[in-house]
């Protein structure tokens, strides 16, 4: 079973590096490395290029990130797909035992596992429930890690992959549209890192248009409107307000 990954970038070539090697560093043999650039003016094409035939690449002018990953997603050849954010990287010898899931069982979708949040101080371990339904999502929010998730490409070709109209929760949408259609497995290891830098579209200066986002997403398929998604909305609306 051949498993494809996704890496969106633009103007990271300071990191991007690190994320290639941790999927080109994998033992499993059947995979494929596939980077969409997003016009990048620093060092990222000298980078995709030193790689030759080792990784497929493109280097254009996109509409953002999602539409980035749906290009990636659409030309990709794995029976597995998941995307790696630029910044991001994989844990060592994880992409055995994640296609193992997929093999075991036909009707999972979606494979997640722990994932840790690196920052220059620390690095901390998150993880996320064993047991996720989609019920539980829709009104709580999101508890998978996107960088420690993977998917079947079939699957995602039927949901029409990830929504390129949002701009930060584009998983959270996937995942609800994933565990509408079938189950999803936990693993208990770690399988990536979340690199926290202060540049990045997921900092705390954006967590009202995160909140915001989030709340319609889980509108979208009919979530409560005193969930868990909508306290936490307002929670945070009244700490920005008192910050400033």
């Amino acid at each position: 079973m051949k498993i494809s990954i996704i890496i969106p970038t633009y103007n990271c070539g300071q990191y991007l590096k690190k994320a290639i090697e941790s999927v080109l560093n994998q033992p499993y043999e059947n995979k494929e490395l596939i980077v969409i650039d997003g016009g990048s003016n620093d060092e990222t094409i000298k980078i995709l290029k030193s790689y030759g035939e080792k990784i497929k690449w493109l280097s254009e002018k996109d509409n953002g990130q999602a539409d980035a990953i749906n290009k990636g997603f659409k030309v990709a050849t794995g029976e597995i797909i998941a995307w790696l954010n630029a910044d991001d990287y994989y844990e060592p010898n994880v992409f055995e035992i994640i296609i193992s899931k997929f093999i075991k069982d036909k009707e999972v979708v979606l494979v997640y596992g722990n994932c840790n949040s690196v920052s220059k101080d620390k690095v901390k371990i998150n993880i996320p429930p064993q047991k996720m339904t989609v019920r539980k999502m829709i009104n709580e929010g999101n508890f998978i890690y996107q960088p420690a998730s993977f998917y079947r490409t079939q699957t995602m070709k039927n949901v029409d992959f990830i929504d390129d109209k949002l701009e930060y929760l584009m998983e959270y949408d996937l995942f609800i549209k994933l565990l509408k259609t079938g189950s999803s497995v936990y693993i208990n290891k770690t399988l990536a890192n979340f690199v926290i830098r202060e540049d990045q579209k997921s900092n705390s200066k954006n967590m009202v248009s995160m909140d915001n986002e989030l709340f319609r997403i889980s509108k979208k398929y009919g979530g409560s409107y005193f969930s868990k998604v909508f306290f936490r909305k307002i929670y945070n609306k009244i700490f920005n307000i008192i910050k400033k």
